[in-house]
């Protein structure tokens, strides 16, 4: 196989070290970059551990979950999912029943509810924003 520019090889090789089983020669003068194991590792570790202190945080700002130990509060962090939603996209609809708790790490979310105008128009209320740090509850617990 024939590497070219942008292209990468031996992704194993930033997980675990093992014997190569090929050599690859360089054909023609070039440049690469080297992204050494242990680098990847310690930005992957470090990644996931500052996933876990933000989660923990978000979820210690809970009010039914605020008495909860620390261990416990820790042991719902791989529970958690990240759901990234575009603009104008609907966390959920109306009527349907919500899976969970949503805590908001980033934008907002502003929830509208259905109503009847003074003359038996239909019409949509704002309700609160939420936005980073917030907790979404309604309907679950």
């Amino acid at each position: 196989r024939e590497y070219r520019r942008g292209d990468a090889f031996a992704p194993m090789a930033l997980v675990c070290a093992s014997e190569q089983q090929s050599t690859i020669i360089c054909q023609e003068d070039g440049c690469l970059w080297q992204l050494p194991c242990h680098s990847f590792q310690a930005a992957v570790v470090l990644g996931n551990e500052q996933r876990f202190a933000s989660t923990c945080r978000m979820l210690r700002r809970v009010h039914c979950l605020r008495g909860l130990p620390s261990a416990r509060i820790a042991s719902l962090v791989p529970m958690t999912s990240e759901l990234v939603l575009q603009p104008g996209a609907p966390l959920r609809k109306r009527g349907a029943i919500p899976p969970g708790a949503y805590l908001v790490c980033a934008g907002s979310l502003v929830r509208s509810v259905p109503h009847n105008g003074e003359s038996g128009e239909e019409g949509e209320t704002v309700a609160p924003t939420y936005g980073a740090g917030d907790c979404y509850i309604h309907g679950v617990l």
